[in-house]
């Protein structure tokens, strides 16, 4: 993911689940965020499955899990994006030239790294809401990810924090 969005050719860079969970014609209105909300040819724009305006049907687990890895990401991210795990993230060309050579995690909270770093870079970012649904034979097992996920932002938080791991400055 890293290298495909650091490699990619256009203004504006999407990454999306590979299992199509959130709907593709919310393409539309999340370019149009990124595009409004860019300053200094920077932005990010993600798709949220809780901001007003989406229409996302969840299980009763997945929507406790969701919970608890907000209130852990509210601790980690210090700020109050509401769906760091929805798989439908764009950012311009220059927020990707800044953001992606400093990513260091490429498992499951990869984008909490990411939007780390869009924070510390000073990246606007803004939430747009989508049609999303479960996809139903996903090959993820929701309680792994969700120990795994938690030991990694841990250790995002230790890791910056201790300054093992920095917010190089990258010339773009």
């Amino acid at each position: 993911m890293k290298y495909g969005c650091l490699f990619a050719r256009g203004q504006h860079i999407i990454f999306a689940d590979a299992d199509g969970a959130t709907d593709i014609n919310s393409l539309e209105k999340v370019l149009d965020g990124c595009k409004k909300n860019t300053k200094n040819g920077l932005s990010c724009a993600i798709g949220s499955r809780y901001e007003e305006g989406s229409d996302a049907d969840r299980t009763a687990i997945r929507r406790f899990l969701s919970w608890g890895m907000n209130t852990l990401v509210k601790f980690v991210l210090n700020n109050e994006i509401k769906d760091t795990q929805c798989g439908f993230k764009m950012f311009t060309r220059d927020a990707a030239k800044i953001i992606f050579p400093n990513q260091h995690l490429e498992r499951w909270a990869f984008d909490i790294e990411v939007l780390l770093l869009c924070g510390a870079k000073r990246v606007p970012l803004v939430e747009i809401p989508v049609k999303w649904e479960e996809i139903d034979g996903s090959k993820l097992n929701i309680f792994d990810a969700t120990l795994q996920m938690s030991r990694d932002m841990v250790l995002i938080k230790a890791l910056y924090s201790l300054r093992l791991w920095s917010f190089e400055d990258i010339d773009y």
